[in-house]
């Protein structure tokens, strides 16, 4: 298994030499195996690791007991330990939302804001090969094209994911050769939760209709994967002609707008929100709704971002019905 995730971070280049590596480790199967797999390639591909825990505080002792273990683990292989407690709690309460998704980005901003404290230039998860598939298949079942279908990549924004190519079964079998200890996760039993239902429940019984379930989606995200990163090269090509500056965000001449294919013209909708907001993602109802812009109709878009659209130019930005003027295109 070494020698495949060596290969995998090679082949899509995730690390160089000399990197620093903060790998998030929970304690639980996932993360203490990405803890001894990257804890023996660091030598071998001279990167330094260090290790960050969070601690979400929804599990009482239990949490206490995952970061009270993790720190003897790095201890045992020497491998420097960062930590923090954090209130989930407390900010939903304070700002609602979804547990879940509060708490990851809870988590992540940690985890981003110790990156740059100790200068780790990348953070490594544990996400594995099934954990792709189940976001494949989550993504399928809430709606989604070729970007959503590619579910998570093996290198983004300073994340590296070097178990992509590996399998539940591999990490299992690594951990039971290895003598590698974990906590298990009681919440991960707990149906309350849209992946776990999927993961107990609905998995299974799709299990039944193709057995190489798993084998299947991972082929539909790399393809995908393939898809999207060709479709956004060729519409950001398009993008330098086509946004004009504009205050607060962009004007776009609508006769080479619509002159695109459909598949470009949406995608130029979302990267232009995407220059203006970053990480903004406009759903499929909104890009449908600017593909059809009327005169003088305002939508509005997520990251409080406007779609405009008088005579022939359609202003994409943050003011709100802005006066555009036909000579803005030379």
């Amino acid at each position: 298994m070494l020698q495949t995730v060596k290969k995998y971070i090679k082949a899509n280049n995730l690390l160089q030499k000399g990197d620093v590596v903060l790998a998030a480790v929970s304690g639980g199967r996932d993360s203490m195996t990405l803890l001894y797999v990257l804890a023996n390639l660091a030598p071998q591909m001279d990167f330094s690791l260090v290790v960050g825990h969070v601690n979400h505080n929804l599990r009482g002792e239990e949490s206490n007991g995952d970061a009270a273990f993790v720190k003897a683990e790095c201890k045992k292989l020497a491998v420097p330990f960062y930590s923090t407690n954090i209130n989930v709690k407390a900010e939903l309460i304070a700002n609602g939302g979804n547990l879940q998704n509060v708490a990851r980005k809870m988590r992540y901003d940690w985890l981003k804001e110790t990156a740059t404290a100790i200068n780790a230039n990348l953070i490594a998860t544990a996400h594995h090969a099934n954990d792709q598939a189940e976001t494949v298949l989550m993504h399928l079942l809430r709606g989604a094209g070729s970007q959503g279908l590619a579910a998570m990549s093996p290198k983004e924004n300073g994340i590296i994911r070097p178990f992509l190519a590996i399998t539940r079964e591999q990490i299992d079998k690594y951990c039971a050769e290895n003598q590698i200890n974990w906590r298990e996760d009681s919440s991960n039993t707990k149906t309350g939760y849209l992946r776990n239902r999927l993961r107990l429940e609905l998995w299974p019984l799709l299990k039944k209709y193709n057995p190489q379930l798993e084998k299947t989606l991972l082929n539909t995200s790399i393809l995908s994967r393939e898809d999207s990163i060709c479709l956004d090269a060729l519409a950001r090509q398009h993008m330098i002609d086509l946004l004009k500056p504009a205050p607060g965000g962009y004007n776009i001449d609508m006769a080479d707008f619509t002159a695109l294919p459909t598949a470009l013209a949406k995608r130029v909708v979302r990267l232009a929100a995407q220059e203006l907001v970053p990480k903004t993602q406009p759903e499929f109802e909104h890009i449908q709704r600017v593909m059809k812009i009327k005169e003088r109709e305002e939508i509005a878009l997520p990251g409080r971002l406007y779609a405009f659209r008088q005579k022939q130019v359609l202003y994409i930005g943050s003011k709100r019905l802005p006066i555009l003027l036909d000579e803005n295109f030379h």
